[in-house]
């Protein structure tokens, strides 16, 4: 999408010089495009078959695509110069992931940096597991806080065949022996009748993991002479990794009040690090007031996004979202005053929550700009917000830098008459 910036100088309005809004690898990005307006008119008709070629490209991008997931950090607290930070931390795990107990929750501010053990700060009981955090390089297993999630597995499944022989067909007497072996659902028994012979499955034989199992957990198929013994028998099995992760999520919250946390104003860098690994992150700038931020920390294939709790249903599958003014979101000073003078003291606003072919279509507006992002209508609520808390500050972010950078094109224009 295109947008104007003007320029005053000296009483007199320059321009309008034009840029260019695109969303490149996830991102929205700004270019400067000159004075010279572009003729859109002539070219209108490309944007449909455009259009269809990228989300062409999208679809087939996605086969074979498994759901990444993600971990949010955010922090909602309050701060009066000269007293302790008060309020919380969370740290937002999908289902599947499972934190160290022993990382270390770092606090840095002014040059000053001050370290916390996770498992001394959290209220959580601990659990046992192999430790994963996705995207990030972690091995071995222990205490660590999280949700766990479940795979699908095909266990072995025993059984006993009985297998009768004729002794004496007048008298019609047989004798029997057992065969034992065990299935699983991807692998089959067979075995082959000798003449005379004919087979059962012994009662209550079917186990699996020691655990009894219902006799029709195996199916048993005589053709000729060929016995064929199956199973569809599958367990889901509990745990964290790769293989587990689900769409519920995990929010770990630490109490900000216990650490008696004396900063001073201006930019504050909170990051959880386990063996030299950095797991999640953010930045925010304190001051006195409301202290709040959120990151996404990893940028992964998105799971989706969900409509915040403060979200107020209208009639269809549309949503109208509350609007977020621009000082509360997580952008640095500078930032914040390059969209302020823009746009104004505005809001950013989220609406048009359309739900489309198992997604939600979000449309973001600033002013006259806006962009869509499209999320898994399964999400949970949490990690819906947090995506969506993410993608927000990305785009904000992008429009501003854009801002920033456009006063050095500015200056190389001749603005003199």
């Amino acid at each position: 999408m295109a947008y104007e910036k003007y320029i005053k100088k000296d009483g007199r309005v320059y321009g309008p010089y034009i840029y260019h809004s695109k969303r490149v690898d996830g991102k929205v990005i700004s270019e400067y495009h000159g004075q010279k307006k572009f003729d859109f008119i002539k070219f209108f008709w490309l944007i449909p078959l455009v259009a269809l070629i990228i989300f062409g490209a999208y679809l087939i991008g996605q086969q074979g695509k498994k759901a990444t997931g993600y971990s949010i950090l955010g922090i909602n607290a309050d701060y009066q110069e000269g007293g302790p930070l008060e309020g919380n931390l969370n740290f937002l795990l999908q289902q599947g992931e499972l934190v160290p107990a022993g990382s270390t929750v770092v606090f840095e501010n002014a040059g000053q940096r001050q370290e916390y053990l996770l498992g001394d700060l959290v209220s959580e009981p601990s659990t046992e597991g192999n430790f994963f955090v996705n995207g990030k390089n972690l091995s071995g297993s222990g205490a660590g806080f999280g949700l766990a999630g479940t795979k699908t597995i095909s266990p072995d499944v025993s059984f006993v065949l009985l297998i009768y022989s004729a002794v004496n067909e007048t008298e019609n007497t047989e004798s029997e022996r057992e065969v034992s072996s065990f299935v699983t659902k991807d692998n089959g028994f067979t075995y082959e009748l000798q003449a005379s012979e004919r087979a059962e499955l012994k009662p209550r034989s079917v186990l699996s993991g020691g655990k009894q199992l219902n006799d029709d957990a195996v199916s048993l198929i005589i053709e000729g002479n060929a016995v064929f013994v199956t199973t569809q028998y599958t367990e889901e099995e509990p745990g964290f990794g790769a293989d587990y992760k689900g769409k519920e999520a995990f929010d770990l919250t630490i109490d900000l009040n216990q650490l008696d946390l004396i900063l001073q104003p201006g930019v504050l860098d909170v990051s959880v690090i386990y063996s030299s690994e950095k797991l999640v992150s953010l930045q925010t700038t304190i001051g006195e007031g409301d202290v709040s931020g959120q990151a996404e920390i990893i940028p992964e294939e998105i799971l989706g996004e969900q409509i915040p709790e403060q979200a107020e249903q209208t009639s269809g599958n549309e949503t109208n979202i509350t609007e977020i003014p621009i000082r509360e979101l997580s952008l640095t000073p500078e930032e914040k005053t390059a969209l302020e003078n823009e746009f104004g003291n505005i809001s950013l606003t989220a609406k048009k929550a359309t739900l489309k072919n198992g997604f939600k279509i979000i449309r973001y507006e600033l002013g006259n700009l806006w962009i869509e992002y499209s999320y898994d209508a399964e999400l949970s609520d949490g990690a819906l917000s947090g995506l969506m808390e993410a993608d927000r500050i990305k785009w904000l972010k992008d429009i501003a830098q854009g801002l920033l950078q456009a006063e050095e094109p500015a200056k190389e224009v001749n603005l003199l008459p």
